[in-house]
């Protein structure tokens, strides 16, 4: 019904097994796999994602899916309807614990491994672990080494350049990381953030630009001129007769840019609200986003600054947020 529904309900019911009826826990199962791909989810590419693993007439076929759609009228309380699903999977788990511990109780077991099993058992239950979220050393180093077999880790596909030839031989933007750019001030930072996140989305794809310190129309003018040459002060406080010179200029070099998949916010957003506008870009877009790039950190809606906590405790909270929205967005 609405496309933010898995992202709302996925933190509750993280796994499929949550789900009774063995056509629920297949419908989830592709509903998640679709999210994590950064593809829509909708009657169509639920019904596409199960017939091509042969599963649609196992749940149901097209009928039983247009059925869960029209029994929802609603997605006001959604995240109320997965509470409920959880709590029963969860009742469930614990009976399943409870008569297992019976069982081997009365078979005479030894009752200190019964103990520790059924302990953890109920607690997988109350936080919904299904599988194991961490892998052994050695199996790490076995995908390290794969990947090291392929290439350099900063030349793979999927690291992003900079625009800066220099700066790529030094290092290369790679996913789930954030990189800070620091100056003293005037030093031409959001110059420098500005060209790299226009050459990204112009070679690579879609960024975001979450300007908090400059007009979005400030924002483009600094574009014009990095492409077209043309002073900004020419455009701000030229003489009328100087900027219609430099006019055709200033319109050529706009088609260089203005059709590249940017996108420029000037509001003043919290950390939340931006990643609520990075999911509907990739929405939108239907693809995952390059690069994000918020200028500056200590402007951010929620970042204040108080008498309790030092300027560093303060970006250091922001900058561990946007750590984890670097890791989510990939």
């Amino acid at each position: 019904i609405e496309d933010d529904v898995p992202d709302r309900v996925s933190p509750i019911l993280a796994s499929p097994d949550d789900f009774y009826s063995h056509a629920n826990r297949v419908i989830w199962k592709s509903i998640l796999d679709l999210r994590s791909k950064r593809q829509p989810v909708d009657y169509v590419t639920v019904s596409d994602i199960l017939r091509s693993r042969n599963q649609l007439e196992e749940v149901g076929g097209g009928a039983f899916l247009t059925s869960l759609i029209e029994s929802v009228p609603t997605t006001a309380n959604v995240e109320y309807y997965a509470r409920m699903v959880r709590d029963r999977a969860m009742r469930r788990e614990v009976i399943k614990t409870s008569l297992h511990l019976m069982r081997s109780c009365y078979d005479g077991e030894d009752v200190i491994p019964i103990v520790s099993s059924s302990v953890t058992k109920l607690l997988d239950a109350q936080i919904g672990v299904s599988e194991a979220k961490s892998k052994k050393l050695s199996e790490w180093v076995s995908e390290v080494n794969q990947e090291l077999q392929i290439g350099p880790l900063d030349v793979r596909p999927g690291t992003v350049s900079s625009g800066f030839r220099d700066l790529d031989s030094l290092m290369r933007l790679r996913p789930k990381t954030m990189c800070y750019i620091g100056g003293r001030p005037g030093s031409g930072k959001t110059c420098c953030a500005t060209q790299m996140a226009l050459s990204i989305a112009k070679n690579q794809g879609p960024v975001a630009y979450f300007s908090n310190e400059l007009s979005g129309t400030d924002s483009v003018v600094r574009m014009i001129a990095q492409e077209s040459g043309v002073p900004s002060k020419v455009m701000y406080s030229g003489n009328k007769r100087e900027l219609e010179f430099m006019l055709n200029k200033i319109f050529a070099s706009q088609s260089k840019f203005s059709s590249s998949p940017f996108f420029l916010s000037d509001e003043i957003l919290s950390i939340n609200e931006i990643h609520s506008e990075c999911q509907r870009i990739i929405n939108a877009q239907q693809q995952p986003l390059k690069a994000v790039f918020v200028d500056r950190i200590e402007l951010l809606k929620d970042v204040v600054f108080s008498r309790h906590g030092t300027y560093n405790e303060t970006l250091q909270e922001a900058s561990a947020k946007l750590k984890l929205l670097a890791r989510e967005f990939n």
